[in-house]
Formats: structure tokens, sequence, C-alpha cells
């Protein structure tokens, strides 16, 4: 790190909170309304459907951290987790002997490291008018975090995340031939 990452706890409530303004600023108005209207024309969404708040419940649920580079700083969630997502954590404790809030915790701290060297705030991850290309970057963000996150668990597991592909514990297709 060139610096000290802030770090800072957040509730459930303050990220719902968050999670309301930032999409209140990228669906303006309407917007929102007209990307579900169009979903139950389309038939991907059930008529009645709320799309608004079942992102705002699902995003709540499932980020358990996250890095801010506005104002340069790692977040991570205080909250009660439902009881299928204590298993799923246990599961991954238990079969990998790493603390699942340090897979968290790694995983935003790359983000963060990233910004450090990329300034992501530089990064075109908000253009109105090339889809394909914020979809492009911010793959390659999250992509490069959550490698680094699969590496750390794997090296737990005296592995790193390269060999443990290459046995088909990270290939779907070696996992479906494995079904079949």
């Amino acid at each position: 790190f060139k610096q000290d990452v802030r770090i800072g706890l957040q509730t459930a409530d303050q990220l719902r909170a968050r999670i309301r303004k930032e999409m209140a600023e990228e669906y303006p108005g309407r917007r929102m309304e007209s990307v579900q209207t169009a979903g139950i024309v389309l038939g991907l969404f059930p008529a009645g459907f709320d799309l608004r708040g079942t992102l705002e419940s699902l995003l709540t649920d499932q980020i358990a951290g996250f890095y801010d580079p506005k104002r340069k700083e790692l977040f991570l969630i205080e909250k009660n987790r439902a009881a299928a997502g204590r298993a799923a954590d246990a599961l991954l404790e238990g079969l990998t002997g790493v603390n699942v809030q340090e897979v968290y915790a790694i995983h935003e701290l790359t983000h963060a490291l990233q910004d450090q060297f990329y300034d992501l705030e530089t990064l075109p991850m908000e253009v109105k008018d090339n889809d394909d290309l914020v979809l492009a970057v911010k793959s390659l963000v999250e992509g490069d975090a959550t490698y680094v996150m699969y590496d750390h668990i794997a090296r737990a597991m005296g592995q790193t995340a390269d060999t443990l592909g290459l046995q088909g514990l990270g290939s779907g297709e070696s996992m479906m031939e494995g079904a079949a």
C-alpha cells in the first residue's frame, strides 16, 4: 500500500440508505419505473414486481463490505446475516479454515490497492452511452479483486487460485462433467 486505508463500519440500515441514494442518482425520475415496466412487459418480472425494493433488499443483504474511492475508505457492514448466509459462511470457513470476514476484507482491500495505483475515480465506470466499456472496466476491477480473494482462500488450503482451478474446483466445465 502507498498509504494506510481508512476502515469504517456501517450498519445494514446505513448501507440501505446509501444504496437508496445511489439508486436515485443512477435511476433519476421515472427511469427505474421504466426499467421495471419493461421487465414486466418482457416477462422478466411478474406483474406488480417492485424492482427498486427488490434491489435495495438484495444489495443490503448481500454486501458485506465495500470500498469508496471518493472517500478513500473501506467499509465493512455490521449486520445479522440470515441463517442461509451464516450456514454458507460456516461451510466456507470449515472447508478452508479462512475467516469469511477476512475474505471480504481482502476483496475490498484489493479495491483500495487498485485505487492507490490506478485511481478508480478516473476509470470509465459511469459512462452513460457505452455500456460495453463500463461492463468491461467493472469486470476487470471486480475480477481482479475476486481473483486475489480466491487466491487467499486457495493458499489457506495449500494451493493457489491457478492450481486449484487446474484441479477442476474453479472450473464450471469440470464441475459439470462431474455431475453428468
